[in-house]
């Protein structure tokens, strides 16, 4: 749909300027009084105008805090009793990202030709996932479209949360990290050359931790090529090779055995497993049909292939909680808490209940984490620096033995 420039004023009398879309000029000036503002001019794009916004456009993104705004304007509009075509056309209004407003925009027109609210989401799969349209889906056939998005923000809140925290963790040793190896670095190939110099020609003789950054200086002087492409070839391996299904499922089973790292993952993930598993459930989705979506959810390929083998396993009669304790993977208090749920019917509370106890867990383990990184990563920045200082400086008490004789 075409853009607009407009110059409005509200009830009060203050000057509002902005943009918004609409399919003619008629449409977008009767959506302006419909917000009770007085219109001072309405004039569509310039060509410029168009070509800077097609630019911006172009390097602006959609991340998950502005489908969650979105999420949550949509759920208070429905709940006070607008329909969806008026409350996604306010929402248009109001949104400054121009690429999500544009995704709303062919919502909005996919709606308006009569296809469901969660078909049209459906064709945008960048900005919504398979679960996001499995929830509207089920609440647009319940009617209960205001609780499902309300549930859906509960869970965007939580999972931004623990994505903040992990990302938090992760920052501070590899700001420090890259710092590391940006100042050694320079001290092998710029500082300590210089200095062995020295000492050569006054014929000192080396330690060994100072022979042994000597060499690795020459090394990195004269095959620095052969490093960065060792590495970058390393990448491009690793990536093609997790690429495949059979080393994503490798790499998930190392990384779940990693001490300390293992269990904040497998905790994460049994989390996101019984909150979108729970919320499905809750919602009135089959329990194969909740299986199918959460899986496209979970980041381990292990757990992955554990529902897999758990859909197939349902299928032909078995418990959701024999088929879990089979795995091996999933503890037995998780194992216990849905077994209950299954013999008492109250499966989806019991899932929601396991969600809230790993996002505890996980809370805990992010804490401990950051707890250990820190004095873990001074003592080795400490040994580093340690070593670098003795060998620059062994030298030159040589060399004061050297001078005296």
């Amino acid at each position: 749909m075409p853009v607009y420039n407009y110059k409005v004023r509200d009830k009060f009398g203050l000057l509002i300027k902005g943009r918004t879309v609409g399919v003619n000029l008629e449409t977008v000036a009767a959506s302006l009084r419909s917000l009770n503002y007085t219109i001072l001019s309405v004039t569509p794009l310039s060509s410029w105008e168009e070509h800077l916004l097609a630019f911006k456009m172009r390097f602006q993104k959609v991340g998950g805090k502005e489908i969650l705004l979105f999420t949550r304007q949509l759920a208070s509009m429905i709940h006070a009793g607008l329909p969806i075509l008026s409350s996604l056309g306010n929402i248009i209004q109001q949104t400054q990202n121009w690429v999500l407003k544009k995704v709303l925009e062919q919502i909005f027109s996919d709606i308006e030709k009569g296809t469901s609210f969660a078909s049209a989401v459906e064709k945008h799969p960048a900005y919504f996932s398979k679960f996001f349209v499995s929830m509207i889906n089920v609440g647009e056939i319940s009617g209960r479209l205001d609780e499902v998005l309300n549930r859906l923000v509960i869970i965007g809140k939580q999972e931004a949360e623990i994505r903040s925290k992990l990302k938090s963790i992760l920052f501070y040793p590899v700001i420090l990290l890259i710092l590391a190896m940006t100042v050694i670095s320079i001290l092998l190939i710029f500082v300590l050359p210089r200095f062995i110099s020295v000492y050569g020609s006054m014929g000192v003789d080396l330690p060994l931790a100072t022979r042994s950054l000597l060499g690795l200086s020459a090394f990195l002087k004269n095959f620095w090529w052969a490093v960065a492409a060792t590495v970058v070839v390393g990448i491009i391996l690793f990536r093609k090779y997790r690429s495949t299904s059979q080393g994503r499922f490798n790499i998930d089973q190392f990384l779940l055995k990693v001490p300390i790292f293992g269990q904040l993952i497998l905790k994460y993930n049994l989390a996101r497993f019984s909150r979108t598993f729970g919320s499905l459930i809750k919602s009135g989705l089959p329990v194969l049909q909740g299986l199918a979506v959460t899986e496209n959810t979970l980041n381990s390929q292990v757990i992955v292939t554990i529902i897999k083998d758990l859909r197939s396993s349902i299928l032909e009669g078995q418990s959701i909680s024999e088929q879990l304790k089979l795995s091996g993977v999933f503890p037995p208090m998780v194992i216990q808490m849905i077994s209950a749920g299954e013999q008492t019917g109250k499966l989806d509370d019991m899932l929601m209940e396991v969600a809230d106890f790993y996002d505890i867990e996980v809370d805990y383990e992010i804490r401990n984490l950051t707890t250990l990184l820190e004095p873990l990563l001074l003592v080795v920045m400490g040994c580093l620096i340690l070593f670098m200082a003795l060998a620059v400086l062994k030298p030159i008490f040589n060399l004061t033995r050297v001078i005296r004789g």
